[in-house]
C-alpha cells in the first residue's frame, strides 16, 4: 500500500530478532519516505482525480490522526518524531534489593527512586542509553484487549522478563511498580484508536488503489520498472519523472513514459523538398509522381524508425490566412506554385490516408499553427511531441517536451541545440525573426539587423520588450555591430518590429476539432497500397522495415571486430519475401592481413574503392590539395575490407603505416579497369597527395547516374543508394555530427569507421552493376560515357590541380571604384524615386515603383503583389523608365562585388593560386559548372570585364579560353536535320 501511494524512494525494513528464540517474530517496522516532486495541471482531467483522491486520504487522515497521535502520547512512545524505536532493556540489570525491612527496584546497582528524582533523565533515557552500549537481549510483550477489544501496548513490558523466565503475577506485580515509578497507569492509556468498519476499508481502499492506478495509466504514464518491450529503444520523453521504487533505479523511468510521442509531420515542408530535391518521375498515365513518392518515402521512414502510435502530417490550406490581413505583402516575394507539384497534392493526401496515418489542414491558418497547436495538446495530455520539418520557424515550439527533428539531415533540436544553432533559447526565436525579418516569408524586420547582431540583442538585453525599454543601452552592447546608430535604427522601426513579431508568432490555440487521441495510426488500405505506383508500399503494413540500417552499429566502443556479418535490406523489391544476402566486413590491422587483402584484390575482377578523408566536409569534396587520407575500403563480391591509416583518439589499435600500405597497393592500382568509385576526380586527388596514381579506376558511378539521367542530380552517395537501390546507408552527419559539434572522421573509433566506410564501397558495387545493366540497354548513352564524361574527369582533373593565377593588386585597386560606383547609384535611385528607400527590399521598391511612380504592374507574386523580379525590371526598362535600369545595375554590382571580396581567400597559401572545383554532373544540359569559387560568373562584357584581368598567366604561358559556339542552335539543327 504505502510503495503503490509512495512514488518516492520507499524503503521497507524487516528486522527479525536472529540471536533471541524467544524474540517475536514479527520483529520491527520501519518506514522512511522520501517524497519526489511531481508536476502535472490540475485544471485537467487528471487533475480531478488528483483531487478526489487527496480528499479521500484526507478525509481518513481527519478521522484517525487525532486519536491516533493522542494515543501516541499517552503511552509516551514518541521518542523522535520521524523514527519509532521499540527498544527492549536488558532484563538481568532489573533487580530487586534489601534496602532496611524492605526491598527497592535498582537498576545496574542504581536506586529508581534517585531516578524519579532526576526528572530530567525519565528511566526510558537511561535504558535506552544503557541499551545501546550492551548487547541485551530484547523482549516484547502486549498486554490482552481492553474492554473495547483495542490491543493496548504497555511501555512497561519492555522492562518485563519473559513470561517463559518469570510468573506472570510477579511480572503484574513487578509492572505496577514500575507504573507507579514512572507516573503512568494502565487506566490512564486513553485515546486508542477507534474501530474501522471492515465493510469501509474493503471498499474504499481498493477504490483508491483503482483510482490511482488508472490515474497513472492513462494520464501521466507512470509504470513500475519493467524490461522494455523493444530494447535499445527509449520511450519519449515526458514532463514528470517517477523515482525509483525498493531500491532499484531505472534510468528511463526518470525522463521517458511507455507512451510513444505524437509524431507530426510538416507535409507542406516535405512536399516542397521533395519536388525539388528529386528528379520529374511519373506514373504509366503520365500523371507526375515525384513529390509523392519522395513524401511517402519519409514518412516511410519516420514509421520504421520512431514506430509511432500517433502520427499526423499537416498541410497547409488552400487560400489566405490571418497573416495576410496583419500585412498584405506576407510572403509576397514568392512565386507561384508549379503545376506540376499542385496536381500531386490531393492524390498524396490520398495515398497518406490509405497508409492509416492522419491527414489535418484548417482554413485561415498556416500549417505551422496546426503544429504549433497540436504540440500543445500532446504536452497538456503528458505526451511528447516530435515535430519533424526543416523549417526554422519550428525552433520556437522547441520545449523540454517538444523536439524538433530534421530526417533529411538527421538533427534533433532541443533546446540546447536551438541555443546552439541560432545563438537564443526557443522562447527568443520569435524576437530574433521580428529583429532579423525572414526573406522567404517577406518579414521585413528592422533594416540592418542580420542575425548576429539580432543575436547579440537579444543575448545583451533579452527580448523585444526590454530591447524598447532600453534602447539607452544599445550603444553599451560591445559584441554588437552599429551599435552606435543602431539604437536610432531599432526606434525609427519599432512599428515594423512589432509587426514582424505577430508575423513570426506560431499559434498555439487553434480550434482543430479533433483531440490528440484521435491521430492514432489505423489499419492500412492495403488494396489502395498495392494498387499504388510504388513497389515499395506493396504489402506495407505500417511498421516493415524498408529502410533498416545495412549494417550493424550497435557496439561503440573502441575494440576491433575483426570479421562481422551484416544484412543489407532488400530495399525496393517486387519479390518480398526474398532473403537479402550477407556482406562480411573485415577490419584490416595488421601487415598479414593487409597480405592476405591484396591476394583477395588480385584474384577479383571488379573492385570498389572507397575512400576516407580529413575533409570538413567529404561529401563537398573541397580543400582537396591539402586532404590526406584517413582510411581506404574495398567491396569484393560479398565481402568489404576496411584498412584505417589514420585514426587518432585515445585507446586507438595500431595501424598499418601508410607508405607502407600504398606502396604495395600502386601495382594494382594502375591496372586497368579494375576500380569502381563514387566521384573519381576527388578520389584522384586525395590519392595524388600520398603520390598514388589511380589509373586503374575506369568506373564512376556518379557519372554513370548523370549520363543514364542529367536532370535527376544527386547531392551524395547516400541520396543515389537510395533512390537507385531503395537501401538507406548513413551520412557523414549522422556519424561525425554537424557544426560546432562535428568532429574530424580520424576521431571516429575504428569499428565505427569500417562498417560505415565498408557499407559505402559495398554499396558502390551494388549501384555499379545496377548502373551497368542500364547503360547496356542503351549504347548512345554508354558511348557518351565511355567517349566524353569519362575521359573528361582526367582532363579536369588536371585543370583544377594546376589552377589559375590570381593578381591581388589589381583587385584591391579595382575595388575601390567598385565601392564608389556602388554608393552612385543609391544615390541615383534616392533621387530618382524622390525618397530614400532600401533597394533589396521588394516590398519598399514595389512602393515606389508602382504606387509612387505609378509605373504598369507587369507581374505578381502568389501572393497577389507586384513583382520585382529581375525579369520585370527588365520589361520596364525597355519602357523607357529609368529607375528599373539603376536598381538592376545596382543588384548586379553588389554581387559582383561580393563575389570580387572573396576571390583572395580563394587563394590557396602554397601556390598562390585559386583551384577551383569543376561540377561535371549537376547541369541538365551538360555544362560545366564551378564552385569555390564559381569562375563562371566573371562578366565578358561591360563596365565589369577588368575583373578578369585580375587572372594571369605565368610568364612563357598563356590562359586559353574554349568554349561552345551557338551549341544549342547547332544541338537542335542537328536532331532535326535541317540542311538549311
Amino acid at each position: 500500500f504505502v510503495r503503490h501511494f509512495c512514488p518516492g524512494q520507499v524503503r521497507i525494513c524487516h528486522a527479525m530478532s536472529m540471536n533471541d528464540p524467544d524474540a517475536h517474530a514479527g520483529g520491527v517496522l520501519s518506514i522512511s519516505h522520501t517524497p519526489q516532486r511531481m508536476t502535472f495541471s490540475l485544471c485537467s482531467s487528471q487533475g480531478l482525480f488528483v483531487i478526489l483522491g487527496f480528499s479521500i486520504s484526507l478525509y481518513f487522515v481527519s478521522l484517525y490522526l487525532p486519536a491516533g497521535l493522542q494515543y501516541i502520547d499517552n503511552m509516551k512512545m514518541a521518542h523522535r518524531a520521524s523514527t519509532l524505536q521499540f527498544v527492549r532493556a536488558p532484563i538481568h540489570k532489573l533487580a530487586q534489593r534489601p534496602n532496611g525491612n524492605h526491598r527497592e527496584w535498582s537498576w545496574d546497582g542504581r536506586s529508581l527512586e534517585s531516578l524519579r528524582a532526576r526528572k530530567a533523565s525519565s528511566l526510558y533515557d537511561v535504558l535506552h542509553a544503557r541499551a545501546r552500549t550492551s548487547n541485551p537481549t530484547y523482549v516484547a510483550n502486549f498486554k490482552p484487549k481492553n474492554d473495547v477489544g483495542n490491543h493496548i501496548f504497555d511501555p512497561t513490558a519492555r522492562f518485563l522478563p519473559h513470561t517463559s523466565e518469570r510468573s506472570v503475577g510477579e511480572s503484574t506485580g513487578q509492572a505496577n511498580e514500575l507504573h507507579d515509578l514512572i507516573g503512568i497507569q494502565s487506566a490512564d492509556v486513553k485515546g486508542a484508536p477507534p474501530v474501522v468498519p471492515i465493510w469501509l476499508l474493503a471498499t474504499t481502499i481498493p477504490l483508491a488503489l483503482w483510482m490511482l492506478t488508472r490515474f497513472q495509466q492513462r494520464w501521466i504514464g507512470i509504470w513500475c520498472p519493467q524490461k522494455p518491450k523493444a530494447q535499445g529503444r527509449l520511450p519519449p520523453k515526458v514532463s514528470w519523472a517517477m523515482a525509483t521504487i525498493n531500491g532499484k533505479s531505472d534510468p528511463r523511468a526518470r525522463h521517458n513514459s511507455e507512451r510513444s510521442p505524437l509524431i507530426i509531420v510538416d507535409g507542406s515542408n516535405y512536399l516542397h523538398r521533395a519536388f525539388h530535391a528529386l528528379p520529374p518521375l511519373s506514373d504509366s498515365q503520365g500523371n507526375p509522381t515525384g513529390a509523392i513518392y519522395g513524401v511517402a518515402k519519409m514518412l516511410v521512414d519516420i514509421v520504421n524508425q520512431l514506430h509511432p502510435s500517433h502520427m499526423v502530417v499537416v498541410f497547409d490550406a488552400k487560400g489566405k490566412t490571418f497573416r495576410h490581413d496583419m500585412y498584405a505583402e506576407y510572403k509576397g516575394n514568392r512565386p507561384p506554385m508549379d503545376d506540376v507539384l499542385r496536381v500531386q497534392i490531393k492524390p498524396l493526401q490520398d495515398l497518406i490516408k490509405s497508409m492509416g496515418i492522419q491527414v489535418l489542414s484548417i482554413n485561415g491558418v498556416e500549417a505551422d499553427d496546426v503544429i504549433g497547436t497540436l504540440a500543445s495538446m500532446a504536452n497538456r495530455d503528458g505526451l511528447h511531441a516530435l515535430i519533424c520539418s526543416g523549417d526554422k520557424d519550428m525552433a520556437q515550439l522547441v520545449t523540454h517536451t517538444t523536439t524538433l527533428f530534421d530526417p533529411q539531415k538527421n538533427v534533433k533540436y532541443d533546446p540546447n541545440a536551438v541555443q546552439g544553432r541560432f545563438g537564443v533559447l526557443p522562447e527568443l526565436i520569435i524576437d530574433l525573426l521580428a529583429l532579423q525579418g525572414d526573406t522567404s516569408d517577406c518579414i521585413p524586420g528592422v533594416p540592418g539587423v542580420g542575425p548576429k547582431t539580432a543575436a547579440a540583442l537579444l543575448q545583451g538585453l533579452g527580448g523585444i520588450e526590454k530591447i524598447y525599454a532600453n534602447l539607452d543601452r544599445v550603444a553599451d552592447l560591445k559584441t554588437v555591430r552599429g551599435r552606435k546608430t543602431l539604437g536610432a535604427t531599432l526606434r525609427d522601426n519599432e512599428e515594423q518590429a512589432r509587426l514582424s513579431y505577430r508575423l513570426a508568432t506560431i499559434k498555439c490555440d487553434v480550434d482543430l476539432g479533433v483531440h490528440v487521441s484521435q491521430l492514432t495510426l489505423s489499419t492500412p488500405d492495403f488494396d489502395a497500397l498495392d494498387q499504388s505506383h510504388f513497389k515499395f508500399l506493396r504489402g506495407w503494413n505500417g511498421s516493415a522495415s524498408i529502410a533498416a540500417q545495412v549494417w550493424d552499429t550497435n557496439t561503440t566502443d573502441n575494440r576491433v571486430d575483426h570479421e562481422r556479418q551484416v544484412t543489407p535490406s532488400s530495399g525496393i523489391s517486387e519479390d518480398h519475401g526474398t532473403t537479402p544476402h550477407v556482406t562480411k566486413c573485415t577490419t584490416i590491422l595488421t601487415k598479414s592481413q593487409f597480405q592476405d587483402l591484396l591476394a583477395t584484390l588480385h584474384e577479383a575482377s571488379l573492385i570498389a574503392l572507397d575512400i576516407q578523408t580529413t575533409s570538413h566536409d567529404p561529401e563537398a569534396y573541397e580543400t582537396y590539395l591539402d586532404t590526406n587520407l584517413v582510411g581506404l575500403s574495398f567491396g569484393v563480391g560479398l565481402q568489404a575490407f576496411y584498412v584505417p591509416f589514420g585514426h587518432e583518439y585515445d585507446g586507438v589499435p595500431t595501424q598499418l603505416e601508410l607508405s607502407w600500405a600504398l606502396e604495395k597497393l600502386q601495382p594494382l592500382l594502375l591496372t586497368p579497369d579494375r576500380f569502381v568509385t563514387y566521384n573519381l576526380k576527388y578520389a584522384k586527388h586525395v590519392m595524388l597527395n600520398h603520390g598514388i596514381h589511380l589509373d586503374g579506376v575506369a568506373f564512376d558511378t556518379m557519372l554513370e547516374a548523370y549520363v543514364l539521367n542529367s536532370s535527376a542530380v544527386f547531392s551524395s552517395l547516400r541520396n543515389l543508394v537510395l533512390n537507385k537501390l531503395g537501401q538507406s546507408i548513413p551520412s557523414y552527419v549522422s556519424l561525425c555530427g554537424k557544426g560546432k559539434k562535428r568532429i574530424p572522421f580520424s576521431a571516429i573509433s575504428v569499428q565505427e569507421a569500417g562498417v560505415f566506410s565498408a557499407q559505402r564501397a559495398d554499396a558502390i558495387l551494388k549501384l555499379h552493376h545496377e548502373l551497368v545493366e542500364q547503360l547496356c540497354e542503351a549504347p548512345s548513352l554508354q558511348s557518351v560515357y565511355d567517349t566524353m564524361e569519362r575521359p573528361l574527369v582526367d582532363v579536369l582533373f588536371q585543370m583544377e590541380r594546376v589552377g589559375v593565377l590570381l593578381d591581388r593588386k589589381t583587385l584591391l585597386d579595382r575595388k575601390a571604384g567598385m565601392d564608389a560606383r556602388l554608393e552612385q547609384l543609391e544615390d541615383e535611385c534616392h533621387q530618382e524615386a524622390g525618397e530614400a528607400f532600401n533597394l533589396a527590399s521588394p516590398v519598399q521598391l514595389s512602393r515606389v515603383l508602382f504606387t509612387k511612380l505609378g509605373l504598369p504592374i507587369i507581374a505578381k507574386t502568389s501572393g497577389g503583389n507586384p513583382s520585382t523580379a529581375a525579369d520585370v525590371l527588365r520589361q520596364l526598362e525597355e519602357k523607357g523608365h529609368l529607375l528599373p535600369k539603376l536598381v538592376l545595375e545596382h543588384r548586379s554590382l553588389r554581387k559582383l562585388l561580393t563575389y570580387v571580396d572573396g576571390l583572395p581567400d580563394h587563394c590557396h597559401p602554397g601556390t598562390s593560386r585559386i583551384h577551383t572545383t569543376f561540377e561535371q554532373a549537376v547541369t541538365s544540359t551538360g555544362r560545366l559548372s564551378s564552385r569555390d569559387p564559381n569562375l563562371q560568373n566573371i562578366p565578358m562584357q561591360g563596365e565589369m570585364r577588368w575583373v578578369r584581368d585580375a587572372f594571369q598567366a605565368p610568364k612563357g604561358c598563356c590562359i586559353v579560353s574554349a568554349d561552345y559556339s551557338q551549341i544549342e542552335l547547332r544541338v537542335m539543327a542537328h536532331l532535326s536535320r535541317d540542311e538549311g
